[in-house]
């Protein structure tokens, strides 16, 4: 049996005491208990594909908050569930919360690599071309793979945050920097697993484009758009970034889906490999490593 879930799907709402509300992760997140709890017995293997992981952001412990993720990780293996299968977990040593247990955590840079070669008739790899940015120095490994794929330098900026003040849930950020090279004349692909706000990826975008960068793109696992599109819209009109690419793995906006600087990662047959390799209790390691298809990928489109 295999229990599909999106934890993210904030589209589907429901009216309670006269009022619409759309449902939480807290909300989907019980909905998959109760799945599991009343199949049990039915199946030979449960397994839960959840691309995008029950709190992942909440992985360790910064002060007193609770490990939600690793807790809701063991609560469904002690439900009985046998694999855990996700998509580019904001850091997959949550894994050690279920060491006895499978956590199958995929990446989708075949796909997404895929799709920005398909969608930009110009774009061109190598240091001369191309660099590849990492808002952040906690996406610095998940960057040095596209960048070792694109054969490009790596860069990265550095965000401090005053710890001590809360300003709309989040603590201010007091600095911003960028570490690499050049950037002028050049695309730059901003690579992150999750968007939300998109503040941190248009303030990237922004100091790019200061630099000299000739095209911004935007290249994440998870696109949730929790501000709304339209700030994104206006500076694609300014010119400030070129295209967003995002995969299906979770709910987007229909508005994004509209507009002409968004393009969706199909990760379906992605997810749908996945479970025939697995019913046939086939190993899913070549699911795992897509250096092989992805070069063999750049050699087609002549850029190697």
């Amino acid at each position: 049996m295999y229990f599909i879930t999106d934890v993210g799907n904030c589209g589907i709402s429901y009216t309670r005491n006269g009022k619409l509300s759309s449902m939480t992760p807290d909300e989907h997140y019980q909905d998959l208990k109760r799945l599991i709890a009343a199949t049990r017995g039915l199946g030979y293997r449960m397994n839960v594909i959840m691309p995008l992981l029950y709190e992942s952001r909440q992985h360790k412990i910064a002060g007193r908050e609770s490990l939600d993720c690793a807790m809701s990780l063991q609560e469904l293996i002690f439900l009985g569930v046998q694999n855990i299968m996700t998509i580019d977990a904001h850091n997959s040593h949550v894994q050690n919360a279920i060491p006895n247990h499978g956590f199958e955590n995929l990446h989708a840079n075949y796909q997404q690599i895929k799709a920005i070669l398909s969608t930009e008739s110009d774009f061109r790899i190598g240091d001369e071309h191309l660099v590849v940015a990492s808002p952040d120095l906690g996406g610095l490994e998940r960057c040095r793979y596209f960048s070792e794929q694109f054969h490009t330098e790596l860069a990265v900026f550095y965000k401090h945050r005053d710890l001590s003040r809360i300003v709309n849930g989040r603590s201010p950020i007091t600095e911003f920097r960028f570490m690499g090279g050049e950037v002028k004349g050049k695309d730059v692909v901003i690579i992150d697993d999750l968007l939300a706000s998109g503040d941190t990826a248009l303030r990237v975008c922004r100091e790019l484009k200061a630099m000299g960068a000739r095209k911004n793109y935007i290249m994440c696992t998870f696109a949730l758009f929790t501000d709304g599109v339209a700030r994104f819209s206006e500076a694609f009109a300014d010119g400030v970034f070129n295209r967003v690419y995002a995969t299906n793995g979770t709910y987007v906006p229909p508005e994004a889906l509209k507009c002409e600087w968004y393009h969706t990662v199909d990760t379906s047959r992605f997810i749908a490999l996945y479970i025939d390799s697995f019913n046939r209790n086939e190993s899913v390691s070549r699911l795992l490593d897509n250096t092989v298809k992805i070069r063999a990928l750049l050699e087609q489109k002549g850029l190697l």
